[in-house]
């Protein structure tokens, strides 16, 4: 823990320049990885945006189908009707300073980022005034969080995934220490977390006409899944997936995840 005292600074009781202490002016190599592995986030109402380096430590992206069940009488089973499909994403990441600017500089741009959740506000009267947007953002980072069918390094104002944030977690951590000055303190790692439920701006589920996702690359960039489908049913002989009816694709399905009956396997 560095400690700013007059033109001084001490370091568990030993004195160290302050050129020592701010290495601002060193080589730091994970400058070169920022570019592209960030977490990016902007907020849509101002456009503005924050950027982190990419130390995430926890990632785990959600997709839930919803459904309404109504009890009918003599039934076994419910009747079931689909609602929607929601996904829901939760990322932690360590924000790290290799020295006193960094430290100060991620200060600030936490700072940025949890007034990011407040509405814009028209201003009135009244110490409130009325609501002109809502504080939605859109978040990128690489292609685990984009929207699809873009680039993986590209910025979030034009790829970003949209959606609305719960909030924040802001975790500094004690036992890395802080860098001191004046009296303020600016933790040397901090932990944040949020949770994302993802708006889709773009067209998702399947075209009943071509049997085809209607957005590819959803939801990572990659359109292996459709690929592999698209060779599996011309090898089964059923022709284009264009042209499968959906008894050719319910045989299909079959095949892959019984081999051992209906059509074969090569």
């Amino acid at each position: 823990m560095a400690e700013n005292s007059g033109n001084s600074n001490t370091n568990h009781g030993q004195r160290v320049g302050s050129e020592q202490r701010d290495r601002s002016g060193w080589f730091d190599p994970t400058d070169h990885l920022a570019p592209n592995y960030s977490v990016e986030l902007y907020h849509v109402p101002t456009g503005a945006s924050v950027k982190f380096k990419g130390f995430v430590t926890s990632f785990t992206d959600s997709y839930s189908s919803n459904w309404n069940t109504e009890e009918a009488y003599g039934r076994m089973d419910p009747i079931t009707t689909f609602q929607n499909t929601a996904r829901t994403i939760n990322i932690e990441w360590d924000v790290i300073a290799a020295h006193e600017s960094e430290a100060k500089n991620n200060m600030a741009k936490c700072e940025s980022l949890f007034r990011m959740l407040y509405p814009t506000y028209i201003s009135g009267d009244d110490s409130a005034g009325s609501i002109a947007s809502a504080p939605l953002f859109k978040v990128k980072f690489g292609n685990l969080i984009s929207k699809a069918g873009s680039q993986a390094g590209a910025d979030a104002a034009s790829t970003g995934l949209l959606g609305t944030l719960g909030g924040f977690e802001y975790s500094p951590d004690f036992d890395a220490g802080f860098f001191l000055d004046a009296g303020a303190m600016f933790p040397q790692t901090i932990s944040l977390a949020a949770e994302m439920q993802v708006i889709h701006n773009f067209p998702v589920g399947w075209d009943a006409s071509t049997n085809s996702f209607r957005t590819k690359n959803y939801p990572y960039g990659r359109d292996d899944g459709q690929a592999f489908m698209d060779e599996f049913i011309n090898e089964l002989n059923f022709g284009a997936p264009s042209q499968a009816t959906p008894q050719q694709s319910r045989k299909a399905e079959n095949a892959m995840t019984n081999p051992g009956k209906g059509a074969k396997v090569k």
